[in-house]
């Protein structure tokens, strides 16, 4: 068995053979045992797609999203990998890096606030020599792996350390714990080894290098060898709060004047932002509204069974963060309609959930979310009545 750290490759198919190449220039990696990579090509024939997936997805320590156009297209890759990513990276679980494979508008996205490679920003598909990219990526994922090797020794060294000064015989007082002197630590800090000591503006010391996926760091070097800018990438909690409520309301306006590309946006960046822990309410409305805007102004039954089963999914995790009357009677619309490409076990749920619905007494939010489906699904809503 593997005791390599894994590596979670999140793609479109479209791009498959440039994630093929990616993991030939990680093979070295994989013989050493250093890495174990993981796609979903990996499957194992009887296995359930949808979980294998998301299992692994919640236990890798590295995230490789490749980004393209497709990967942008791609709700799966965009919606519950990306997002599950970022959430798992926000919280210290496993370190996200965008991997840019063609040129793609990704800089609206959350990618915004991770370091991509490769580091200048020019997609692989847009180098002469491509093997040059891989390279320059496989080496500095290298360096990312090396990073996390070694935090396990960090962390015993520390504890060590503790042990030590809590014995020591300088220690005079035996009521409270010693204070280590500045000048213990006098050494130079490298850019990726403080996730939560980011070095100071212009600080200069010898034989720097930064590790560009840091959570909340990004390092350029400019200037003079020795020279590197500090960023900060990652916002404050409570920034990164009103911008998810910014994304939602300007997600909610669009959607009423039935822009539903520019929506979906909005929202979906919203979604990512705003935890369903601490914001259980919001979070649920935001997928509600982002399953009215996946349908693209279309009926249910003209859609595809993979998007159904995405808003199916959203309408699923707003019922579970908050069980409004809207959500479990726009979910009984939305199969039933779709129950007409011949998929009668959809008619059933719907009949189901729309029983469910009818013991929730409607709120302020339900009157205002069926009026939003009314706006966006008149026909469905209308058809509604006559079943």
């Amino acid at each position: 068995m593997s005791t390599g750290i894994e590596v979670f490759f999140s793609y479109a198919h479209e791009d498959e053979e440039l994630c093929k190449k990616l993991e030939k220039h990680l093979s070295l990696l994989k013989r050493l045992g250093t890495i174990n990579t993981w796609h979903d090509r990996n499957i194992n024939a009887g296995s359930e797609r949808e979980r294998e997936i998301y299992m692994h997805l919640n236990t890798a320590q590295i995230i490789l999203l490749l980004v393209s156009p497709d990967f942008m297209a791609s709700d799966y890759c965009y919606s519950v990998e990306m997002k599950r990513a970022i959430e798992r990276h926000k919280r210290g679980e496993a370190r996200v890096i965008p991997i840019l494979l063609r040129p793609a508008l990704w800089e609206d996205t959350p990618l915004h606030q991770l370091q991509v490679l490769p580091t200048n920003g020019k997609p692989i598909k847009n180098w002469h020599h491509q093997d040059k990219a891989f390279f320059h990526i496989a080496e500095e994922i290298k360096k990312v792996v090396q990073k996390l090797q070694e935090q396990p020794k960090s962390q015993e060294g520390k504890h060590q350390e503790k042990s030590k000064s809590a014995t020591s015989p300088h220690n005079k007082s035996t009521d409270h714990p010693s204070i280590a002197s500045p000048a213990h630590n006098k050494k130079p800090r490298s850019l990726a080894t403080s996730p939560d000591k980011p070095a100071q503006l212009g600080q200069q010391t010898n034989n720097q290098t930064s590790n560009v996926f840091h959570a909340q760091v990004q390092g350029v070097i400019s200037g003079g060898m020795n020279t590197i800018h500090i960023n900060n990438t990652l916002l404050p909690t409570e920034d990164v709060i009103a911008k998810g409520r910014g994304d939602a309301e300007r997600g909610y306006n669009t959607l009423r004047r039935q822009d539903y590309v520019a929506a979906k946006r909005y929202l979906e960046a919203a979604d990512l932002a705003l935890s369903e822990d601490k914001l259980p309410t919001e979070s649920a409305q935001i997928k509600f509204y982002i399953a009215i805007a996946l349908l693209n102004g279309q009926r249910p039954f003209n859609i595809t069974i993979p998007t159904m089963q995405h808003i199916e999914r959203m309408l699923n995790s707003a019922i579970k963060l908050k069980p409004l009357h809207s959500y479990y009677y726009t979910l009984a619309l939305f199969k039933r309609d779709f129950a007409r490409n011949g998929l009668p076990q959809y008619k059933h749920h719907a009949q189901k959930l729309a029983r469910q619905a009818q013991l929730i007494k409607l709120t302020k939010t339900d009157h205002e979310n069926l009026q939003m489906l009314t706006l966006c699904q008149p026909r469905l809503v209308n058809d509604a009545h006559h079943w």
